[in-house]
């Protein structure tokens, strides 16, 4: 009869040491439009076991905007002062989404950074575009 001590040690070796804390990759697209808004694809949040936390990092480099951060289509998270950081914590099979406002007249360029600060702060994906409502 093996010990539990052992069979936490062989399990550890088999890969069962912790909970999957990484993600599949996402990404969304580049974008550049002429409205008072933009939102952006849901992103599907895969291949974790546990939930993790994710932090958005904003800036702009023009003028001021709105960004309000979705989980499954519900506003969780927003920012109305740039630069700006929060965090969402997300489960397996969430979605992940942003929608920009910008005054009339006006014209956003923001950039939008996600960390996975549950791995190590590991950047899952970086990307930016231009919303012009002049």
């Amino acid at each position: 009869m093996l010990r539990p001590k052992i069979l936490a040690a062989v399990g550890a070796q088999a890969g069962g040491g912790g909970p999957d804390v990484t993600p599949d990759p996402i990404s969304y697209a580049t974008f550049d439009v002429g409205s008072f808004f933009y939102e952006t694809e849901d992103q599907s949040i895969l291949g974790i076991d546990t939930p993790i936390t994710i932090r958005v990092d904003v800036s702009t480099g023009r003028d001021p905007f709105t960004m309000l951060t979705r989980v499954n289509g519900v506003n969780v998270n927003g920012s109305s002062s740039l630069p700006d950081s929060h965090t969402v914590t997300v489960e397996n099979g969430d979605t992940l989404s942003f929608r920009f406002n910008v005054a009339n007249g006006d014209r956003a360029r923001p950039q939008v950074t996600l960390t996975n600060e549950t791995d190590n702060n590991t950047v899952l994906t970086t990307f930016s575009g231009e919303i012009d409502n002049g």
